[in-house]
């Protein structure tokens, strides 16, 4: 599909991005597991979850995505709540950044773990679950909102026009910045988004997840370490794409020069100037967190997670290689970690 304007123009040739300027890689963590407390002296609860601790033993390089249930709960009269609250306040402690889950398309589960989007979430119930967290005693807690399900630049195939979606998410950037002021955005579109989404400055994310997906995405050769001949980048596009060239292993790995429309992203994430931050998430990684923190690095990225969890239920628990992960990343040594 082609790229969207505004943007800037295309590149012309399969050149390799520049050289990104140097940045610290974050973990950007989905926390969706339950935690558990126990009660505690006159009437409290103490958290007792230890994937919960262990996050929190990471300290101020982890950010977190919040998600009792598909987005908020009442904090008082649900039955997670409690729990949550004596786990959030853990991770606070620990300077743990958390952002509050909210879903913002209509959508249903074709197959375990796949889901296709069929329309926009109405725009009150995303905004009151805004709302929801912004209120006490999540409010104070949170460092902003992690907007799931947003759109890329070729959601406009499926339904709506490329305006409308980017009108939509702008919108939404804008309510959860009235929620509560100095709120951090995040968007995961998933893969390359509408560049009139980037921006922070004029309204649009502060922070985009341009990359959710399997690990053989972002590097086609990563289950078959002793094959030969290795599969590469080139090997996941359309045969007559092929002439346009390949991105090496990274978040842009799916997609050809030009033809995909997705260079002016690629071009602006790599030089720092979209105005926005970049993050990935990648699942189904077997063999560890292997080179990918650093290649996200070199694409411009400053958030990564990676982990071994499956495609049916990619967060459902902390990654095995946990401790390596937060290494890759050149993050300090975890005090739970040998």
């Amino acid at each position: 599909p082609p790229s969207l304007s505004p943007s800037p123009p295309p590149s012309t040739s399969p050149s390799p991005p520049p050289t990104p300027p140097p940045s610290t890689l974050h973990i950007l963590l989905p926390l969706y597991i339950y935690p558990q407390a126990v009660p505690g002296p006159g009437g409290t609860l103490n958290c007792s979850s230890s994937e919960w601790l262990a996050v929190a033993d990471a300290g101020p390089g982890v950010t977190t995505i919040i998600n009792p249930s598909s987005g908020p709960v009442n904090a008082t009269t649900s039955a997670e709540g409690p729990a949550y609250m004596a786990c959030m306040r853990v991770l606070r402690d620990a300077g743990v950044r958390m952002l509050g889950y909210v879903p913002t398309k209509e959508s249903f589960e074709e197959s375990p773990g796949f889901w296709v989007q069929t329309d926009f979430r109405d725009a009150s119930e995303v905004d009151a679950m805004v709302a929801l967290w912004a209120a006490e005693p999540f409010g104070s807690l949170l460092e902003g909102i992690f907007l799931d399900e947003a759109s890329n630049m070729w959601s406009h195939n499926s339904f709506n026009t490329s305006d409308e979606h980017v009108a939509y998410y702008r919108a939404r950037f804008a309510s959860v910045r009235s929620a509560r002021p100095g709120w951090t955005v995040a968007a995961n579109s998933g893969s390359p988004p509408y560049y009139s989404m980037l921006d922070a400055a004029t309204g649009g994310a502060d922070l985009i997840v341009a990359f959710e997906q399997n690990a053989t995405k972002w590097d086609p050769a990563w289950p078959a370490l002793g094959s030969y001949p290795r599969p590469k980048c080139l090997d996941l596009i359309r045969t007559d794409a092929r002439s346009q060239g390949a991105h090496p292993p990274g978040p842009w790995c799916p997609y050809c020069y030009n033809w995909d429309g997705v260079d002016a992203v690629v071009s602006a994430a790599a030089g720092g100037s979209s105005g926005s931050a970049f993050g990935a998430l990648v699942y189904a990684a077997n063999n560890g967190a292997g080179a990918v923190p650093a290649q996200a690095a070199a694409a411009g990225f400053s958030y990564i997670y990676v982990t071994d969890a499956p495609f049916e239920s990619p967060w459902s628990a902390l990654p095995s290689y946990w401790c390596d992960l937060l290494s890759a990343a050149g993050l300090p040594p975890s005090s739970s970690c040998p």
